[in-house]
């Protein structure tokens, strides 16, 4: 596993690794990989080292503490780290962490040799459907009356808009498309598929009808922006979700008092 683990101090890691198991957990691994380096702490034949979530989080201050969770959980559920309370206090809940390099290695041998097996099947396929195509434009220029002119380039009927969204066929879900016309009618039209993969990523944590209300707490606070709509979906699961009050007879005001709300949020 050499090749794919560095043992230095910058956050780095490698795009093959991240490519089998996700971007963010190569970087964490390639982060615990460093410290384990330089930890003295054995246990097992092991190398372990100790942080609580948020110590991790100062270390990675781009990511948010339910990311890092969720980071963790994966890479404990392919058994690529190992985490365990070997503190000498019952008291102390802090967690120790370890890295399973065989398990990894296992991991990635598995995904390329299954890449490799994948590629001459591949490679016959293209051969196959490059000879129909072949003998279908023959077929076509020999019974055109002026087999010398280049077959028009057919008309590509493919809409854009479907091409955007990924491969989870989000377009064609009942609630992705309540959601993205409520956003596009509310706060702008989607700019584009990460746009719609963060915001599918919402609706499937939260539900596409609290998503929406999401996107109408945005417009009657006048902060008309993902990010924001995103920390109300946060503050409704860690606090529960509250209905808004009836409007007054003066006219829609937003719901709780203004002066209360950072300055910064009122900015997103």
């Amino acid at each position: 596993m050499g090749k794919f683990l560095i043992d230095e101090a910058p956050q780095m890691y490698q795009p093959t690794l991240a490519r089998i198991i996700g971007l963010n957990e190569a970087i964490f691994v390639q982060q615990l990989k460093y410290w384990l380096n330089m930890s003295k702490n054995t246990h097992d034949g092991r190398r372990w080292v100790y942080n609580s979530q948020d110590d991790w989080l100062k270390q990675f201050p781009f990511w948010s503490k339910r990311t890092l969770q969720r980071i963790l959980t994966n890479l404990m559920e392919q058994g690529i780290i190992i985490c365990a309370n070997l503190n000498k206090s019952k008291f102390d809940k802090t967690n120790w962490y370890s890295l399973d390099e065989e398990r990894l290695g296992q991991i990635v041998d598995d995904f390329l040799s299954a890449e490799r097996e994948k590629a001459p099947e591949d490679d016959k396929k293209r051969a196959i459907d490059n000879a129909k195509m072949a003998s279908s434009d023959n077929a076509k220029m020999a019974s055109s009356d002026d087999a010398k002119l280049a077959t028009p380039i057919p008309e590509n009927t493919i809409d854009n808009q479907e091409i955007r969204y990924d491969a989870r066929e989000m377009a064609q879900s009942d609630d992705f498309s309540k959601v993205a016309k409520a956003y596009s009618d509310n706060i702008h039209p989607l700019s584009g598929s990460i746009e719609a993969d963060k915001l599918g990523e919402l609706i499937d944590r939260y539900g596409g009808d609290l998503v929406i209300k999401a996107i109408e707490r945005a417009v009657n606070y006048n902060a008309r922006t993902l990010a924001y709509i995103s920390r109300v979906l946060d503050n409704w699961h860690d606090h529960g979700f509250k209905e808004p009050k009836a409007k007054t007879a003066g006219g829609p005001k937003p719901q709780g008092d203004m002066s209360r709300i950072p300055e910064w949020l009122r900015r997103l």
